[in-house]
């Protein structure tokens, strides 16, 4: 149990993290948002659904009662990885924007 609320303690430093990020990369889309493709702006908002939905989950199993093995870890392993990869190239292609 201890090694599983480990992981998700470190899943939600990272999403403080990501917290973090978002601001900044938002900001940089707000400034910048008369050349920076709609379509970019769409998948940041996408980013930002996925990035709630993740928080939800996490939230719900650091709150359970429920055995720890019953916590789709790898699921969380691939959604954090997913978001962690969608943001860094949205602040790549961000930034890329005068």
């Amino acid at each position: 149990m201890d090694n599983n609320i480990n992981y998700l303690d470190e899943i939600a430093a990272n999403m403080k993290k990501w917290d973090d990020d978002f601001i900044v990369v938002e900001g940089q889309a707000i400034n910048a948002a008369n050349v920076i493709p709609y379509e970019l702006l769409n998948e940041l908002q996408d980013l930002k659904a996925k990035k709630s939905s993740l928080e939800i989950m996490y939230e719900r199993f650091r709150s359970t009662k429920e055995d720890a093995r019953k916590i789709p870890l790898n699921e969380l392993k691939e959604n954090f990885n997913s978001i962690r990869d969608a943001l860094e190239k949205t602040r790549h292609e961000v930034m890329m924007h005068p």
